[in-house]
């Protein structure tokens, strides 16, 4: 028998737990009497299904989602490459949040779906999956250990949608005037991530043993300090193209083991800011979606498609003194092409494609598990690869007339038949011996009686060509 009372200013259910035992549990989320019973049967109810053993124990029934997810820090998640993220996000969305501070027992999915829910509005959807993902992990990290029980309840949260975006990379003509206008220091790195699509962490963590140039063979071990993404070492071939890259990051960075070592020899942070040197060798190459041009007094901006000179019109309206004839003139800023890091590996790609590879090949070199993963980002940047699969049907069907009479061409190039040509004129504008139709064009089963001629005839005539 289970009830409720006030304690100390905070609702109290007094219950039998799972061993038989009177116990007290505060139940601080009631605002009231009659949802404090509720809630103190509910308990209730659940202690008896445990001790039946139709329900899992809870190891820990006063441990918060706080308390759980700190734990999976120390424990887990300090092995992680994404360690920082993790602990960044916990600092940035969980430590002040109400959800943190509810016990294991009293966390739900409807609870969980309201706190992502809230977060929906300031976050991205991949943004609020991170934060399910992390709730979920926990749980089940803390289940294996014995650290809590119980069906997880992220497991009836559904993760948001995020929309499919088509991979963005380089065509081949912008590769070479991208790594000219990439500093000489960097050259290599890039040169490397294009022609062997390694991601950033496995070209930071590149060892000089992992580089063979006799055999042309580079074996991806190390992701920065640690193993790779899919805990396996695999070996790609070496383009020729990229071995003068190679054997230059070598002869430099003789006196450290890593292939693109730091300025003290170290490797180099995860934190490099390799996106901000991408971004200004693009500006140089001309690799820009367009310009923005601000006035550096009044704030005024406006994009515009080129860097031509162009002068404020809102500092001339305002009339001050002072001002050049045609205003003062605004600071054109380039905008580079959206085009990270990482897509540098979707270039690879594509540029593997275009030149005829084929898509297990490139699967093999950008070390995808499964070949289905290539298959759905990458398919459809091979030349032709749906135009020569539709172009197979050929089943003799006609087309529609006004596609014959504008000499509609197929696959092969020829004509579908010769335009047919509809004389819509009326019937009394065509000339014959008698000023009317003729004897010959007439139909004897349409005929009237002798010497009649209608003078709307020709539209029967019309009529009967459009219809057959």
């Amino acid at each position: 028998m289970a009830r409720a009372f006030r304690r100390r200013g905070v609702w109290t259910a007094k219950v039998k737990d799972a061993s038989g035992a009177w116990v007290q549990v505060r139940i601080p989320e009631a605002r009231t009497k009659r949802r404090a019973e509720e809630m103190a049967a509910d308990l209730a109810l659940r202690y008896r299904r445990q001790r039946e053993g139709l329900e899992p124990l809870a190891h820990d029934s006063s441990m918060t989602l706080g308390e759980l997810l700190t734990w999976w820090l120390k424990t887990y998640s300090k092995r992680l490459a994404s360690h920082d993220n993790n602990e960044n996000r916990f600092n940035t969305h969980f430590a002040e949040s109400e959800l943190v501070r509810l016990t294991l027992q009293s966390l739900t999915s409807a609870k969980i779906e309201s706190y992502l829910q809230a977060k929906s509005a300031e976050l991205s959807a991949a943004s609020v999956n991170q934060l399910r993902g992390m709730i979920r992990t926990a749980w089940n990290c803390g289940r294996r250990a014995g650290v809590c029980a119980g069906p997880n309840p992220v497991a009836d949260v559904k993760p948001r949608r995020i929309p499919k975006r088509k991979p963005t990379f380089l065509e081949a003509h912008e590769v070479a005037p991208l790594l000219e206008h990439i500093p000489e220091r960097w050259r290599p790195f890039f040169a490397t991530a294009i022609y062997s699509g390694l991601r950033k962490g496995e070209l930071i963590g590149l060892r000089k043993v992992d580089v063979d140039l006799g055999r042309g063979i580079i074996t991806v071990r190390h992701s920065y300090d640690r193993t790779t993404k899919g805990a396996h070492e695999e070996a790609i071939p070496i383009a020729p193209e990229l071995l003068p890259y190679l054997e230059d990051a070598l002869a430099s960075s003789s006196k450290s083991e890593f292939v693109f070592p730091g300025a003290d020899g170290k490797m180099l942070s995860n934190h490099t800011p390799v996106g901000d040197v991408l971004n200004r060798a693009l500006v140089h190459a001309g690799l820009v979606t367009g310009w923005r041009h601000l006035c550096r007094w009044c704030g005024h901006e406006e994009r515009q498609p080129d860097d031509s000179q162009r002068y404020c019109a809102r500092c001339l309206r305002r009339g001050r003194e002072g001002l050049p004839e045609r205003g003062r003139k605004l600071m054109a800023i380039a905008l580079p092409r959206r085009i990270r890091f990482h897509d540098l590996r979707h270039t690879t790609a594509s540029l593997l494609l275009a030149a005829g590879a084929d898509l297990y090949a490139v699967a093999r070199i950008l070390r995808h598990t499964d070949p289905k993963l290539t298959f759905d980002v990458y398919a459809h940047l091979v030349p032709g690869y749906l135009a020569s699969a539709v172009a197979r049907l050929k089943l003799g069907t006609m087309p529609p007339r006004k596609a014959l009479s504008r000499g509609v061409k197929d696959a092969s190039g020829a004509e579908f038949g010769a335009p047919v040509v509809h004389d819509r004129r009326r019937a009394s504008d065509v000339p014959t011996a008698g000023g009317g139709i003729s004897a010959e064009t007439r139909d004897p089963a349409m005929a009237g009686p002798a010497g009649f001629e209608p003078a709307a005839f020709g539209f029967v005539v019309r009529r009967s060509i459009q219809l057959s």
